[in-house]
């Protein structure tokens, strides 16, 4: 069944910064109207306000929430076994001990908790953009965003596209999923969709 005659889902895809004071690209699709929003935030809050948006235009709908980021903060963690299967699956990624890594995994632990507790039925994941353009056959989010919109995007906002389309792709088709060995959280990746 065509999206188009699906209940409407939301897919939005973010590009977190580990600071609030840096932006925050962010890439919503709406199922139904087939159509993707992209602008920049920076505070938490902002991030919540659009989702209190979202639900109050759309309540019967169903949102998920795809961060470039980990959800996880543990000290003493150099890579989760889901990091190291997406490794292995070609993407590259920064150890969680870095420092900046692990500012990035503070915030969106935070985050997303916050997330959670204000709405039991948002579906939140982690993904990694530059390891779902690699499995859909792309050098990069951008050559990823250029192919699939037929425009330029900048680094961030093709990052946030690409955490929307591992989504899209991953519920309408299907993918990877890998839990978190620390978290509740998971790590989705799509589908390759040439081999369909």
């Amino acid at each position: 069944m065509p999206l188009s005659q699906e209940k409407d889902k939301i897919f939005i895809g973010i590009d977190l910064s580990a600071k609030e004071n840096k932006p925050s690209p962010i890439c919503i699709f709406f199922s139904l109207s087939r159509t993707f929003n992209f602008f920049t935030i920076h505070k938490n809050e902002e991030i919540i306000n659009i989702i209190d948006s979202l639900y109050g235009l759309k309540k019967r709908t169903k949102i998920y929430v795809l961060f470039d980021s980990p959800l996880f903060s543990e000290s003493g963690v150099k890579f989760r076994s889901m990091d190291l299967i997406a490794l292995k699956l070609g993407g590259k990624l920064l150890p969680l001990s870095f420092k900046s890594i692990k500012e990035l995994g503070q915030r969106g632990e935070l985050l997303s908790h916050q997330l959670l507790s204000k709405y039991k039925e948002l579906v939140i994941f982690e993904t990694h953009p530059y390891t779902a353009s690699k499995i859909l056959g792309y050098s990069n989010t951008k050559q990823l965003s250029e192919k699939l919109l037929g425009t330029s995007l900048n680094k961030g906002l093709s990052d946030a596209f690409a955490c929307c389309i591992s989504g899209i792709i991953f519920f309408k088709i299907g993918g990877i999923a890998i839990e978190d060995d620390y978290s509740h959280f998971t790590m989705i990746f799509p589908k390759n969709i040439s081999s369909s």
